[in-house]
């Protein structure tokens, strides 16, 4: 494998996107309640419709990147996105708007589940380090967002701008991901276990996926909803808080670059997991007071920054990844983006607030016991040894 023909910026330059897509819906809520009407129970749905269009693409890709269609898809998927953050700008309902975020969670669950499965079959075995680079550059796309909301909010008071800017950023990237030959699939005999993962260590594994996603898309998407009903600030306070928070969690994930190469994968996961969870706490007990919101926020996202990053390193440690195995991983993810946020959002209209503190507590305290439960029945021989070529 030579250097020219490494496609990893390709992948670098997906996840950018994804963090911009991704990042730009919790900031971009308040405006898109207004373009469709919606109260804020039923803006909640788009959490739901995106969640469900991602889950059909993690499912669709992962099938698809075992059979050989690497960058084609992966390129295809890119132009898909663009296609629907367009749609999203000309939604006019809530059902028109749900359908738009439907159409774009396709296409974003076929380009994660791409990004990683290539990833490690073109860096095989692909060491944390550089899996905590690519997510890396996810904060860094999520870090922008709030940034684009902003401004296209100041020039134009909607967020279409910001949509049809991420649109030309995704044409873009489709058009790296098209210069870079596709590595091939790892074949099981590859892996020094020489076996499939079984599947019930794959399901467990996409358990803890499952809650990481749920919490990080259920609290990024709602701290600017919460910031403006506990009156943290003037109007730019939610996205001001949602800028800290990608801020911090991008600097995190910088942080879990260089971590990585220093310490073990199991040790970076169990720290980040305690860090969140006694930051959820602190944001809970704050209750809404300026400087303690502020603190409890940077401090979470410094915690939630290198978890996903470290558990993928950590399953390809100890099982051998498909395609297949690692979609179930996003699948897991979109279930979980899809559940959390929607109940945050009804438990927000509902009863105040102080929901969200109150789900954010109780699924990081499960998720750091599901890593314990993790690090006790995954196998203890890593594997995967070799490196295949690209063809």
């Amino acid at each position: 494998m030579t250097r020219s023909r490494d496609p990893l910026v390709a992948y670098l330059s997906t996840f950018v996107v994804l963090g911009i897509v991704l990042g730009m819906l919790g900031p971009a809520l308040p405006s898109l309640r207004r373009q469709v009407h919606a109260s804020v129970g039923a803006i909640s749905f788009v959490f739901v419709a995106q969640s469900a269009g991602y889950l059909a693409g993690a499912v669709i890709g992962g099938r698809g990147f075992d059979r050989g269609l690497g960058h084609r898809l992966l390129g295809g998927a890119l132009a898909w996105m663009a296609v629907g953050l367009l749609l999203v700008t000309r939604a006019g309902s809530i059902v028109t708007l749900c359908a738009a975020f439907a159409f774009l969670g396709l296409a974003l669950g076929v380009i994660e589940v791409g990004s990683n499965t290539l990833l490690l079959w073109a860096r095989h075995p692909a060491p944390a380090s550089t899996i905590n680079a690519l997510h890396f550059l996810f904060g860094v796309g999520a870090l922008l967002s709030p940034l684009l909301v902003n401004r296209a909010l100041a020039l134009r008071g909607t967020v279409r701008l910001a949509y049809l800017g991420a649109a030309c950023v995704a044409v873009l990237a489709a058009a790296i991901v098209a210069a870079y030959p596709s590595p091939r699939a790892v074949d099981v005999e590859e892996h020094a276990r020489g076996e499939h993962a079984p599947p019930r260590l794959v399901l467990a594994v996409a358990v803890f996926f499952g809650l990481y996603v749920g919490i990080e898309v259920g609290f990024s998407g709602w701290i600017a909803t919460y910031a403006q009903a506990v009156h943290l600030g003037g109007s730019a306070s939610g996205a001001a808080i949602t800028a800290v928070f990608w801020a911090a969690f991008t600097t995190g994930r910088l942080g879990g670059v260089g971590l990585a190469a220093r310490v073990r994968t199991s040790v970076l996961l169990f720290a980040g997991c305690s860090l969140s969870t006694v930051a959820a706490v602190a944001f809970a007990v704050a209750r809404g007071r300026g400087i303690p919101v502020w603190i409890a926020t940077i401090f979470f996202a410094l915690g939630l920054a290198p978890q996903f990053a470290s558990m993928l390193a950590f399953a390809n440690e100890h099982l051998p990844l498909t395609g297949s195995a690692t979609s179930w991983f996003m699948v897991a993810s979109s279930i979980g983006g899809l559940l959390l946020p929607w109940v945050i959002g009804q438990l927000l209209s509902a009863s105040g607030s102080g929901a969200l503190a109150l789900v954010i507590v109780i699924a990081s305290i499960v998720t750091l016991a599901w890593v314990f439960v993790l690090d006790r029945i995954l196998p203890a021989t890593p594997a995967a040894v070799a490196s295949p070529p690209i063809d």
